[in-house]
């Protein structure tokens, strides 16, 4: 139970601060000031929603199907990512206040990239050097 809680935090962090700051008219623009040809779309809550039961499914799922190996580096990935997102909003807390919180998703979002390639660049690594497997116990 406790896995899955752990899991479940990424995606539902990215649900809530997503669609609390990141609602409503985004323009999109190509090119440097004054932007040449921009693009206006409307993103709803739901969007961020559907995006962190995504990211959550996709984490269990991985750790649900592989190896238990697998499921310990995802829990080390997550909690190593939680410390990277919480000192990068103490520090942008710094210089840019209450708006530090705008840049959270973001830093999800890049824990869980980090998660996508650490996943098979471990097991890979694991499988051509298996004496290292047995030295991370």
């Amino acid at each position: 139970m406790y896995t899955v809680l752990i899991r479940i935090i990424p995606g539902a962090l990215l649900g809530v601060i997503g669609s609390t700051f990141y609602v409503g008219l985004v323009e999109f623009y190509l090119g440097i000031f004054p932007a040449q040809s921009t693009t206006i779309l409307s993103v709803p809550p739901a969007v961020w929603y559907i995006l962190g039961a995504l990211v959550t499914a996709f984490i269990i799922s991985v750790g649900f199907l592989s190896e238990p190996e697998v499921g310990w580096t995802i829990i080390s990935v997550i909690a190593g990512g939680l410390v990277m997102v919480t000192g990068y909003f103490l520090y942008e807390q710094f210089f840019m206040g209450v708006f530090a919180l705008a840049e959270v998703p973001v830093n999800i979002g890049q824990m869980t990239v980090g998660l996508a390639v650490a996943l098979p660049v471990v097991r890979v690594v694991y499988r051509y050097l298996p004496s290292l497997k047995g030295s991370a116990k």
